[in-house]
């Protein structure tokens, strides 16, 4: 049995999250990290069922010895697969001796997948154990020299040493990139620490703030003009208004798959949405949370997260599923950032991009959408090394605007609502001066094998499409051709084209 683990990297949702939880000062720490990918035979998922997995970390992508490992029964759905791992086999205290790991997967009796996928600082974080002893610990529960301390028998730590400036306390510990962490202040105010909220971040803990858009509302009008932190535990989040965002430099982050916001019946209205009541939002990251839009229960649209009118929007490692709409939807906003977010069964589109401009979509994973990823009047838009599959028209759809790169995509079995329809990465507008020209598709790997087809691998609609290049694509089986150039300037070069 021969199997793929197909763009693993891009695929990879939440190696990157580890979240660990205390029960007390004296407990030991189970270490835990959740890791959801997708397995592939010949580019075609892999028939649902239980499969055995073995994960392993390495000191390095060529080290012969595992430094450790455990082997888990995986259920498998429409190739998509999650594992907690530590949940088996504890991962052992040594392994923040090395300042990198790798992480290789074997499924059954087949050979280890090349290549192992590196496990960036998050993993680290599970130096957080240390805080609540350590001699150095800005934040301790018993430290003999601790600058400050508290009851709270938990801390954060970010990928920095155990005496890191980036250390916290808080009655959950979970890991966020380091981008995310407030630095500690110097300010001599900041002795007073106040119960749920320390330097301008609060965490979601069922008590003080409920675990509901009524508690996460709560936290962010609590928080001050200048914006902070907001930590969501695990737990279902029902969802009867808007969480919208007023402020800006603000970070809403939870666990992964752990923590779920979801919508009530009839919500009618987007989960998480910003708000440009005091001026454009500025500098917002939301990551590591999940969406269940509870799409049957709606009647008309509820995105996932909608961001409107705002400048560096950053939304990574989150899972947007099940929304009456779209997933992702950014309308009028730029310098936005889209990454390692997984969109799946989404009724319009997993991600929308709306008259916005200078925004990058990487590293996703849109599936079983209306259309994978969708912009309209958008300029200077990098669509980069996103996995786009099994969606009911398009993969990737651009409508007027131009100056795009659109690159080391791959597209495979889109136009899954018609045969011989859709295309898979088109580019087109009305003909009438709203048109996508000047882009770059470049690199892209597009694979049409199931009974419902797309018409092009790859299109321009008209010849007001324009002056495109499209150079080192792969574009195989599509209905009616592999790629149509129309536009008059545009170029074909150097593309693969298999019936």
């Amino acid at each position: 049995m021969k199997f793929d683990l197909r763009n693993v990297i891009v695929n990879t949702l939440f190696a990157v999250t580890l979240f660990v939880y205390y029960p007390s000062p004296i407990t030991a720490v189970p270490f835990l990290l959740n890791y959801t990918g997708t397995l592939s035979d010949n580019t075609i998922p892999v028939s649902d069922g239980l499969y055995t997995l073995k994960f392993a970390l390495y000191k390095s992508s060529t080290a012969v010895t595992a430094l450790w490992s455990e082997t888990q029964n995986i259920l498998l759905n429409n190739g998509i697969f999650s594992a907690v791992l530590g949940s088996i086999e504890p991962f052992p205290k040594t392994i923040n001796n090395y300042d990198n790991l790798y992480l290789g997967i074997k499924l059954e009796s087949d050979p280890e997948f090349i290549p192992r996928h590196r496990v960036v600082s998050n993993m680290f974080a599970i130096k957080s154990e240390y805080a609540a002893t350590s001699s150095s610990a800005i934040y301790a529960v018993s430290s003999g020299s601790a600058g400050y301390t508290q009851s709270s028998a938990y801390a954060m730590i970010s990928s920095q040493t155990v005496n890191s400036e980036y250390l916290h306390g808080y009655p959950y510990t979970h890991f966020l990139t380091t981008t995310t962490l407030i630095p500690r202040s110097t300010d001599s105010t900041f002795n007073t620490i106040t119960t749920g909220s320390i330097n301008n971040i609060i965490m979601i803990d069922g008590t003080t703030y409920p675990r509901s858009s009524a508690g996460i509302i709560q936290a962010l009008n609590s928080l001050p003009s200048t914006g902070g932190t907001i930590l969501l535990s695990p737990g279902t989040y029902p969802v009867s208004e808007s969480i919208t965002i007023t402020k800006s430099n603000l970070t809403l982050t939870g666990c992964g798959n752990a923590v779920i916001l979801k919508p009530s019946n009839n919500l009618n209205a987007p989960v998480i949405q910003t708000s440009n009541t005091n001026g454009a939002v500025q500098r917002i990251i939301i990551s590591n949370i999940s969406v269940d839009g509870n799409r049957t229960e709606q009647s008309t649209e509820c995105h996932g997260v909608y961001i409107k009118d705002a400048v560096e929007i950053t939304l990574r490692d989150c899972v947007i599923t099940n929304c009456f709409g779209y997933g992702i939807f950014i309308e009028s906003s730029e310098h936005c950032k889209v990454t390692n977010v997984f969109c799946n069964n989404n009724s319009w589109a997993g991600i929308c991009l709306l008259r916005s401009n200078n925004n990058i979509l990487a590293h996703n994973n849109c599936r079983q959408n209306g259309i994978g990823i969708y912009t309209m009047h958008c300029q200077h838009t990098v669509i980069s090394s996103n996995n786009l599959s099994l969606n009911t028209q398009y993969g990737i759809s651009i409508y007027g605007g131009g100056y795009c790169g659109i690159t080391n995509n791959s597209l495979l079995n889109d136009s899954q609502e018609s045969d011989n329809y859709y295309t898979e990465l088109f580019l087109w507008g009305d003909g009438e001066g709203s048109d996508a020209c000047y882009c770059v598709v470049s690199g892209n790997t597009v694979s049409c094998t199931a009974n419902t087809r797309a018409k092009y691998g790859i299109a321009e609609s008209t010849t007001a499409n324009n002056h495109n290049i499209f150079t080192n694509n792969i574009i195989t089986g599509a209905r009616s051709g592999q790629l149509q150039k129309i536009g008059v300037n545009s170029i074909d070069n150097n593309n693969v084209k298999l019936d």
